[in-house]
């Protein structure tokens, strides 16, 4: 399924760390400033009429410099960070979508360039056949212009479960698309993607939850069929809020049930041939990936580590 990739490849995986935040002001933030100004303007002039004296004048004080600023700010952070998450997840649905279709249109092609040749209507046997090409024009020829695509390296097999980061992870998409023209891994990845779908409708983003990290000894053992509480670490995450939301629609929502359980049998299928393969620093890299954090929820949920 994939090469071991170099030591340089391997420190390649600091892909994984989150991307630089943006400098420019939303509409979130913008709205929210604004509704800060006038707040202040509003106080400042009912401080003038009242005075700071007078019990309304005191109340207006401590309402205004002690309560509502911290309220303010906490739903500001609440806001901002709602908008920023919401606008990340579209972006990487958008990406796996173009991703998605460029893989269907190199498919398409490659189909219909196999095909075309014995495409055309039979000769008629009174049209006078065509010559024969020379020799040696004909041994110029390739015996396979198809292009062969090489196998994906450990580091694009994890690039490709952690799905692109932003719109300009170009290393990200190129992994991505690779790994969807495999017949495969890429089954695992459209499962991977449509499961992700699913949970953000709930507001459950993978990046909200970093696991703790299990020794890849019991990933190997996991691997090799191990199930239960000895190797309870590999589900390492516990966000019981997220687990409820999952549990109530694995109970309710049959379409996101049966899309989870697909998921759960590619992702141990994948484990099981990724860990012939791979060193336990590229296990332990492949347990950070938005796929892995999926999987470690949708397992716990079912009862797999129990």
């Amino acid at each position: 399924m994939a090469e071991h990739s170099s030591s340089s490849d391997r420190a390649d995986a600091a892909f994984l760390r989150n991307a630089p935040a943006r400098t420019e002001a939303s509409p979130v933030e913008l709205v929210a400033a604004g509704i800060a100004a006038l707040w202040l303007v509003v106080s400042l002039i009912a401080l003038a009429i009242w005075g700071i004296e007078s019990g309304i004048g005191r109340v207006l004080l401590v309402a205004t410099v002690v309560i509502c600023p911290a309220i303010c700010v906490a739903a500001l952070a609440i806001a901002v960070r709602a908008h920023r998450l919401a606008a990340e997840e579209a972006e990487r649905l958008d990406a796996a979508v173009t991703a998605l279709r460029q893989t269907y249109l190199l498919d398409r092609q490659s189909s219909v360039g196999a095909i075309r040749p014995a495409s055309g209507p039979a000769p008629r046997e009174a049209a006078p056949r065509p010559e024969p090409a020379p020799l040696e024009v004909q041994a110029d020829l390739p015996l396979d212009p198809a292009p062969k695509t090489a196998p994906l390296t450990m580091i694009e097999v994890i690039r490709a479960l952690n799905f692109p980061d932003t719109a300009e992870d170009k290393l990200g998409f190129s992994a991505l698309a690779k790994a969807l023209r495999d017949r495969e891994f890429g089954n695992l990845i459209r499962s991977s993607q449509d499961l992700l779908t699913l949970l953000s409708q709930d507001g459950i983003y993978m990046d909200d939850l970093p696991p703790d990290r299990a020794r890849p000894e019991l990933w190997r053992r996991f691997a090799a069929g191990e199930r239960g509480s000895a190797v309870g670490d590999v589900g390492g995450i516990r966000d019981q809020r997220s687990l409820d939301k999952i549990t109530a629609r694995m109970r309710d929502d049959m379409i996101f049930r049966d899309t989870a359980h697909h998921f759960l049998r590619r992702f141990d299928q994948f484990v099981t041939d990724f860990e012939a393969e791979a060193s336990d620093e590229e296990i332990s890299v492949m347990a950070e990936t938005r796929s892995a954090r999926a999987f470690m929820l949708i397992a716990r949920a079912s009862g797999t580590f129990d």
